[in-house]
């Protein structure tokens, strides 16, 4: 989806911070490349795991016949998404994810076993997987970009005056990028509701097509 390929990222961090850029990551790659690269990395990480439109979704599970609710590979944030009574503790249940291969937690209860909790249909979890470098919008990547290119800059050159423009840029695009996010979501608290929306709006007329021209 997005239109910077790794390559393009890592040249980018390497010229922001007054280095020559690379033809290749494979063939050309050295310490500059292997930092920028793993920079790169912990970035992506840092903002996607805050939920993207491309990364978040909502999904019902069943727990096997161990009671446990066994979550994606890549798995980065789950939460509970219904109430779900602790009857020893007298409190709604917070839920997290462990193990390897992930698996949903009751953190109040302390336990896995997910037997007879939830509606019959299973349990809604709300889920934020990883995502490849490929699958995030154009907008974010450069933002991400901005973000690693910055700590690259401290991290080999330390150059405090270069910080001050690389936080200018980086501000400027992740604002970007996420307002390009919450765009693409399409979500709005004014759209939930009818009520809530023509509150808003004052627009009534959907009631007499003949309104609107006055």
């Amino acid at each position: 989806m997005g239109t910077f390929s790794r390559l393009d990222a890592v040249n980018h961090m390497l010229l922001m911070s007054g280095e020559h850029i690379v033809n290749h990551l494979e063939d050309d790659s050295g310490v500059d490349t292997s930092v920028a690269e793993h920079i790169l990395d912990e970035t992506i990480t840092s903002y996607v795991m805050r939920g993207l439109v491309n990364n978040s979704y909502y999904k019902k599970y069943q727990p096997n016949s161990q009671g446990y609710v066994y979550l994606p590979s890549d798995t980065l944030h789950a939460e509970l998404c219904e109430p779900i009574w602790s009857k020893d503790r007298d409190q709604y249940v917070l839920a997290s994810y462990k193990g390897s291969p992930p698996y949903l937690f009751n953190v109040t209860d302390h336990t896995a076993d997910w037997t007879d909790k939830g509606g019959s249909d299973g349990i809604l979890i709300m889920l934020i997987t990883d995502l490849e470098w490929s699958d995030i919008e154009t907008p974010m990547q450069r933002g991400i970009m901005s973000s690693a290119a910055r700590d690259y800059q401290m991290i080999t050159q330390g150059d405090h005056n270069v910080d001050k423009y690389l936080a200018q840029r980086e501000v400027t695009y992740m604002s970007k990028g996420r307002a390009s996010d919450i765009t693409n979501k399409k979500r709005s608290f004014l759209g939930q509701d009818p009520g809530t929306f023509l509150a808003s709006t004052r627009d009534y007329s959907f009631r007499d097509p003949r309104r609107r021209y006055r």
